[in-house]
C-alpha cells in the first residue's frame, strides 16, 4: 500500500474522497459496508467526532471524508490519517493510510 501525503493549510477544512474498484475498474460495492476514520491529531479526530462528516456513494463504491475546519485548528505539523472498511462479509481493509502535513495559515480568526 502507498501511503498517501496530503497537505494544508491550519483551520481548513479537510476533503477528500476514496474510490474503490476491482482489478477491471469497476466500482466494488460498498452496499452494508462500515467506514472508520482516524487523523491522529493532539486529540484524535475519527468518524464519531462531531463535525466529521463521512458519505457513502455504496453503487458508485466512493467515500467522502470531511473535517470541519474548527476541527483543524491543530498545530503545524505531520499527522498520521487512515481510512478502513468493513464489507457485508466482515472483511477489513484498511483502504488509505496517509499523513497530512498542516501548514501555518496567515489568516487567523479574530479574538
Amino acid at each position: 500500500m502507498e501511503k498517501v501525503k496530503l497537505e494544508q493549510c491550519r483551520g481548513d477544512t479537510f476533503q477528500f474522497a476514496v474510490l474503490i474498484k476491482d482489478s477491471t475498474g469497476e466500482p466494488i460495492s460498498l452496499t452494508g459496508a462500515t467506514v472508520r476514520f482516524t487523523l491522529a491529531a493532539e486529540t484524535n479526530i475519527t468518524e464519531k467526532t462531531e463535525g466529521v462528516d463521512i458519505t457513502v456513494d455504496e453503487a458508485a463504491g466512493r467515500i467522502d471524508i470531511a473535517v470541519f475546519y474548527e476541527l483543524m485548528e491543530v498545530d503545524p505539523g505531520d499527522y498520521p490519517f487512515d481510512v478502513e472498511v468493513t464489507f457485508d462479509d466482515n472483511a477489513r481493509r484498511t483502504l488509505v493510510l496517509g499523513e497530512l502535513t498542516i501548514r501555518d495559515d496567515v489568516t487567523k480568526e479574530a479574538e
